[in-house]
């Protein structure tokens, strides 16, 4: 793995009383090498010079407005985060082969990812896709598209509902001052994980609204991600929370929307739109096949599985992805088999 200066301040942590200690081994040896021994100065004073300094290296910083416990969770991130690369060419095609085995109907989304990862490989890149928006009927599986995605890449991901994040601050964060000021979901991906690169799969982001505040200003998701998807305002993109800058540039995005009705031409402008045909019976036979012998599933579980795909074919609204997902979950706890993803 690649590692990458990922905080735009530097920090120096050092508590008041290990300061106070320092400054009072330098005034000893200050009044030993003195003729007339010096005076010691009193606990008070060396403890004023340790505050005084220690706000001097905050301010110089730009830190001065973080509280103890905020700076402390940032010093982690001092020596920087890792980003995830591939082993070279041959791994982004497997990858891409892998994808488009498990789920043939998401090609045209497959072939945009295998040339970044071919692109990324060639030019010993870390891992990082251009912001996508998948376009395509819902039930289809762009979201287990999404997460299988990040498992072969193995970095770390996230799935965000954009009908339950209409402001976009569960997603970037609240600054501090309000009630309820928090660091953002994907902030805290990165720093639980200390990679750089995952994978943050947005659903139905033609659904999200927007919030209001009390002076009347709008806050809404589209906004919000707006300086993310675009790679140069990504490097220096600041936090709501501990307003102090990030590199957000190696996300990988992906958007999923049922139409781009209603969608901003800003955000459409910073994202690859792929459109993704209906799923088709046999696509999801298929699939059902391939995912119940990858979990282990018995036979018996695995025909009755199709069996009732087979019956449900002729109505067009039952054709969806979650509803096989469920059944082989379904199935393999019936069969006491432990749960893949």
């Amino acid at each position: 793995m690649a590692r990458i200066p990922f905080l735009a301040v530097r920090l120096r942590l050092e508590a008041e009383d290990d300061l106070v200690a320092r400054l009072r081994a330098v005034a000893e040896r200050r009044r030993l090498r003195s003729p007339d021994g010096g005076n010691d100065p009193s606990f008070r004073e060396l403890l004023q010079q340790a505050r005084d300094l220690l706000e001097r290296r905050r301010q110089r910083a730009g830190t001065a407005h973080l509280r103890q416990q905020d700076a402390i969770r940032l010093a982690a991130l001092k020596g920087g985060v890792e980003l995830v690369e591939l082993a070279g060419l041959d791994a982004a095609d497997a990858i891409a082969a892998a994808i488009h085995a498990e789920m043939p109907w998401m090609a045209p989304a497959t072939e945009l990812v295998w040339h970044a990862l071919r692109r990324a490989a060639a030019g010993r890149a870390p891992v990082r896709l251009p912001p996508l928006l998948l376009v395509g009927p819902p039930g289809i599986g762009k979201s287990h598209w999404a997460r299988r995605l990040a498992g072969h890449l193995r970095v770390p991901e996230m799935a965000v509902e954009a009908t339950a994040e209409n402001a976009g601050f569960g997603l970037t964060g609240l600054q501090a001052g309000w009630g309820s000021a928090r660091t953002g979901r994907v902030l805290e991906l990165i720093l639980q994980h200390r990679i750089a690169n995952p994978v943050i799969f947005v659903d139905e982001i033609e659904k999200s609204g927007s919030a209001v505040s009390t002076s009347g200003r709008s806050f809404d998701l589209a906004g919000a991600l707006l300086p993310l998807l675009e790679r140069e305002t990504a490097r220096a993109w600041t936090c709501p929370y501990f307003r102090v800058g990030f590199d957000m540039s190696w996300i990988s995005w992906i958007l999923a929307a049922n139409s781009l009705r209603g969608l901003p031409e800003p955000l459409l402008s910073r994202c690859q739109v792929v459109r993704l045909p209906p799923l088709s019976a046999a696509d999801l036979r298929a699939f059902a096949h391939r995912e119940a012998a990858r979990r282990g599933l018995s036979e018996a579980s695995t025909e009755a599985i199709l069996d009732t795909l087979t019956a449900i074919a002729p109505r067009a609204e039952a054709l969806s992805l979650r509803t096989v997902l469920r059944m082989l979950e379904r199935a393999a706890v019936m069969e006491g088999r432990p749960m893949v993803h």
